[in-house]
C-alpha cells in the first residue's frame, strides 16, 4: 500500500508539472492538432529547416533562448512561452481519437488521456500477469505486484510525463501476440493492423507473419491497417493524408538521445561532433543507418523463420519477442517511451529459458540487466549541441544500447530453447 501510495504521488506531481508548462509535454501537440482543425486549419505545421544562426527556432539556440510565434489558434490560450514546438508525427486517424478530447478544457484534457494511459498500463499488467502465471491462486496478488512493477518502470514513467502512447500501444501488442499463440490468427491480425494504423512502422511486422506462412493474420493485419487509414483520409481529407507525408519527412531531430534506433545513433555522432573531428554529413549519416537497419531487418526475419521451422510453437513468441526490439532499431524514431513493449519481450525471453541449460543463470542475469538499463533516466537531449565522443558512445546512446541488449537477449533464449528441442530425442513410438 505504501508503494502504491508513493507512486501515485509522484505521477500526480508529474501531472501538474506537465500541465503548468504544456509545450513540455507531447500530448499538447495532439490537443494542438485537433483544436487546430476547429477553426479550418492544418492539424500538421511544419518547423523551418533552412535558417540562418541565431534565428529563435535554429538548431544551435540555446534552450533558454529559443522561441515561437505560437502555432495554436487564438481560442486557446495556454500562457507562457512556448517553444519550438515540432510537428504531430501521428497520422490523421490517431487525431480521431485525440479530438473529442478537445471539447475539454486543456487541464481536464490531459488529465483524460493519462487516466487513459494509466488504465492500459493496468491492463497490460493483469494481462500479462494472468498470461505468464502457473498457479491460478491468488491471482489478484499477483495483479497488484505486476502493475507496481509496470507504474515503477521508468520508460512508463517518461511516458506518462510526455504524454504519449507507449503504454496505450501494449495492449495491442500483448493481445495480438496472446491471439496469435492461442492460434486465433484473425483476432491477432486484428489487433496487429489497429497498432500499424495509428503508428505505422510497425508495418515492418507484416513482411515477417508472411515469411513465417502466418497469412491469416498477414491478411486480417494489411486489410485493418487500410481499412482505418482509409478512414483516416474520409474524416479529413486527402491533403491532410499528404500534409502527414510532408511532417514525416521534415524531421531533423533524429539524434535526440531518447531514439534508440540506428538512425538516431548515427544522426548523433555524424551531425553532432564538431566539423573538426568529422565530417558532419547527413547523407552519409542516413545511408550507413540504412544499412545497419536492412542488415538487421534481415538477420531477424532469418532468425525468426529459422526458429519457427525447429519449434513451430515458437513462432508468435519468436515475431514478438524479436520484431519488437527489431522494429525499434531500424525505425527513424525508435523512442525510448516505446520501451514499455519491452517488457513483453523480456517476459517472453524468460519463459522460454530450460530450467536445464547451463546458461540459464546468465540469460537470467541479461534480462535483468536489460530491464535495469531502461530503468536509467535520460535527460532529452536534442541532438544539435555539439557532443564530446565520450557522450556520443555513453549516456547518449544509452536507449540504443538498452534496445540492442533487449535484442540479444531475446535471440539467445529463443535459440536456446528451439536447440534443446531440436536436441531432445524423440518419444519412442507405439503402436
Amino acid at each position: 500500500m505504501m508503494a502504491a501510495a508513493l507512486l501515485f504521488q509522484h505521477y500526480t506531481q508529474l501531472g501538474d508539472h506537465a500541465i503548468s508548462r504544456p509545450a513540455s509535454s507531447d500530448f499538447y501537440k495532439f490537443y494542438l492538432s485537433a483544436q487546430r482543425l476547429h477553426e479550418g486549419l492544418s492539424m500538421y505545421w511544419l518547423v523551418p529547416q533552412k535558417l540562418k544562426r541565431g534565428d529563435p527556432c535554429h538548431r544551435d539556440t540555446p534552450a533558454d533562448q529559443v522561441h515561437f510565434e505560437h502555432p495554436a489558434p487564438s481560442s486557446l490560450n495556454l500562457g507562457g512561452d512556448t517553444p519550438c514546438l515540432g510537428p504531430n508525427l501521428n497520422p490523421p486517424i490517431f487525431i480521431a481519437f485525440i479530438q473529442p478530447l478537445t471539447r475539454m478544457p486543456y487541464r481536464q484534457a490531459w488529465w483524460t488521456w493519462a487516466a487513459a494511459s494509466c488504465v492500459a498500463t493496468l491492463w497490460s499488467a493483469w494481462l500479462l500477469s494472468d498470461a505468464f502465471s502457473i498457479r491460478t491462486d491468488r491471482h489478484w496478488q499477483r495483479r497488484i505486484w505486476a502493475s507496481l512493477a509496470f507504474f515503477a518502470f521508468y520508460p512508463s514513467v517518461a511516458n506518462f510525463t510526455l504524454g504519449q502512447v507507449g503504454t496505450l500501444l501494449l495492449p495491442l501488442l500483448i493481445l495480438s501476440w496472446r491471439y496469435g499463440s492461442q492460434q486465433k490468427p484473425g483476432k491477432s491480425g486484428l489487433w496487429l493492423g489497429t497498432l500499424i494504423a495509428l503508428k505505422p512502422f510497425f508495418i515492418v511486422l507484416l513482411p515477417v507473419l508472411a515469411l513465417v506462412r502466418q497469412w491469416r493474420a498477414t491478411s486480417m493485419a494489411a486489410a485493418t491497417a487500410v481499412s482505418l487509414t482509409a478512414l483516416g483520409w474520409l474524416l479529413y481529407g486527402t491533403q491532410e493524408q499528404l500534409n502527414y507525408m510532408a511532417v514525416a519527412n521534415n524531421v531533423t531531430w533524429l539524434g535526440t538521445n531518447w531514439n534508440g534506433s540506428w538512425f538516431g545513433l548515427f544522426d548523433r555522432f555524424f551531425i553532432s561532433l564538431p566539423a573538426s573531428e568529422w565530417p558532419r554529413s547527413l547523407p552519409l549519416s542516413r545511408t550507413i543507418a540504412a544499412v545497419c537497419a536492412t542488415a538487421t531487418f534481415a538477420a531477424c526475419a532469418w532468425a525468426i523463420r529459422q526458429l519457427a521451422h525447429i519449434k513451430p510453437a515458437l513462432t508468435w513468441d519468436a515475431v514478438t519477442a524479436i520484431g519488437l526490439p527489431m522494429t525499434l532499431l531500424i525505425t527513424p524514431l525508435g523512442w525510448s517511451y516505446y520501451l514499455p513493449c519491452m517488457l513483453l519481450c523480456l517476459m517472453l525471453a524468460w519463459k522460454h529459458i530450460p530450467s536445464d541449460s547451463r546458461h540459464r543463470n546468465v540469460l537470467r542475469m541479461l534480462i535483468g540487466l536489460s530491464i535495469c538499463m531502461a530503468m536509467v533516466p535520460i535527460t532529452i537531449k536534442p541532438s544539435p549541441t555539439p557532443l564530446d565522443p565520450a557522450d556520443w558512445y555513453g549516456l547518449d546512446a544509452w536507449y540504443w544500447y538498452t534496445t540492442m541488449a533487449c535484442l540479444i537477449c531475446t535471440c539467445a533464449c529463443l535459440a536456446i530453447s528451439a536447440q534443446s528441442t531440436r536436441g531432445a530425442k524423440a518419444p519412442l513410438e507405439t503402436s
